[in-house]
């Protein structure tokens, strides 16, 4: 059976001429001799040109696979607000529609994800309040776990109110690396845990969930 010859490729000190004859060297007609072979021996439908063809290379976009949220504009009479934590509920409407496996559930107030990513999670909510002349207070906000009746680990930041503020704002963006134990779980925005406020009402109110933005590669 006939085998494809496999030759070096010369020492740096031969010549690809020989000084003499003019003619190339022997060992470097047979290394070239091999490498034709070994390309096909004008066999090779690929060509030069196929050759200087560079790869197609790889689109590379920023975007998002999961998000969604609600809001609320109605008033939600809360009355004393305290230690105890309070739920903001009955939104009025989608504020973002959802993708990627979130489910909204406006008369609980709720997110719901399917989707194991990072979030970046938004609270903007108003409330009003009798004053408090003599001193500041603080309240917080926290994420719940309504299904489970859990809090969120890591999801309470705290919120200052003045002496003599007849009302507070929320406007809060946090990242969330949501656990998959939290998949499948309605989640909903809570109030309280601090200073005691009295005639309380929540105003309006939005919480929204959107992925955090990653590159996405397609050809």
């Amino acid at each position: 059976m006939a085998t494809t010859p496999i030759t070096a490729i010369p020492s740096s000190r031969v010549p690809v001429v020989d000084p003499k004859t003019g003619l190339i060297t022997r060992e470097w007609y047979r290394f070239f001799s091999n490498l034709y072979d070994l390309t096909g021996g004008g066999t090779n439908s690929i060509s030069l040109t196929d050759l200087q063809l560079a790869p197609v290379p790889p689109v590379i976009s920023v975007g998002v696979d999961a998000q969604g949220g609600i809001r609320k504009t109605s008033n939600q009479v809360v009355g004393t607000l305290g230690a105890a934590y309070v739920t903001v509920t009955n939104y009025d409407s989608v504020a973002i529609t959802p993708i990627g496996g979130l489910t909204l559930d406006l008369a609980v107030g709720s997110v719901e994800t399917t989707y194991p990513t990072n979030y970046v999670v938004t609270v903007n909510t108003t409330f009003s309040c009798t004053p408090d002349n003599n001193s500041s207070r603080f309240t917080y906000y926290r994420l719940f776990n309504a299904t489970d009746n859990a809090p969120v680990a890591d999801s309470e930041r705290i919120i200052y109110v003045g002496a003599y503020a007849a009302g507070g704002t929320i406007n809060l963006s946090s990242p969330l690396a949501l656990p998959a134990l939290l998949f499948g779980k309605k989640l909903v925005v809570q109030i309280g845990g601090g200073s005691t406020f009295a005639s309380v009402i929540v105003d309006s109110a939005a919480f929204t969930m959107i992925e955090v933005p990653r590159n996405k590669v397609s050809q």
